[in-house]
């Protein structure tokens, strides 16, 4: 098949994800790997579906929908990108998770949407945990009262905490961010026990995701290769 290297890159990804959840004493199978597809063709895509891939990650809502509307119907959708609030409803055509709930105006629109359309959508809040300007996302201090407020939510479950780390970070306070955002995750199951994933952990710093209890690891270049448009 074309792009033989998938298979390889599979393999090696698995095996690299088995080592490190031996050496923290933790069950690879509660950790997933979640294939990024920005910017890769159709046909790669394809050719991890062959592979057994059934979830794929797009970062923009139009490049989600153009690739789900041409590949098989049984695919699992996660929107990891920015989510603006005019395109919620065309998100919830095919998106099944989305991790980039940045704000509470973003959550009661997704649950209202999702209502009118019959959808049910499982979503991570995005926690802004490095305090960066630039980043979006909740600050620590606020996740607590949204997820309050979020119980009696019928077309929405949240299921864990979203985060990055900072760039150009040292791989120690890398660790520590993903450690802060469990402890949250820890704290927040007192009040929503269903808040029980973490979605950290990309091609570069994954392994430490790993390490301090990662359960999806969002894997692009290190997986597929470099982006080809």
């Amino acid at each position: 098949m074309a792009f033989e290297f998938l298979a390889e890159n599979l393999k090696t990804l698995q095996t690299a994800v088995d080592e490190t959840c031996q050496t923290c004493d933790r069950d690879p199978k509660k950790v997933f790997v979640l294939p990024v597809t920005k910017r890769q063709p159709l046909e790669k895509l394809q050719a991890l579906y062959d592979l057994g891939e059934r979830q794929f990650a797009e970062n923009r809502v139009q490049e989600m929908l153009d690739k789900a509307e041409q590949l098989p119907s049984d695919l699992t959708w996660h929107l990891i990108g920015p989510l603006q609030s005019n395109k919620v409803r065309q998100a919830l055509k095919f998106a099944k998770y989305i991790h980039s709930v940045d704000s509470a105006k973003l959550l009661n629109r997704i649950e209202r949407i999702a209502g009118e359309d019959a959808k049910k959508v499982k979503v991570f809040l995005q926690v802004n945990i490095t305090e960066e300007e630039q980043k979006s996302g909740f600050s620590k201090d606020a996740v607590e009262a949204v997820v309050k407020n979020s119980l009696s939510f019928e077309n929405i479950e949240i299921i864990g905490l979203m985060a990055m780390g900072r760039s150009g970070a040292s791989a120690e306070e890398t660790k520590a961010t993903f450690c802060e955002l469990r402890e949250l995750r820890d704290s927040l199951q007192l009040i929503n026990s269903k808040i029980t994933e973490l979605s950290m952990g990309m091609s570069g710093d994954y392994k430490l995701a790993i390490q301090e209890g990662s359960t999806y690891i969002r894997v692009g270049s290190l997986l597929l290769g470099d982006r080809e448009y």
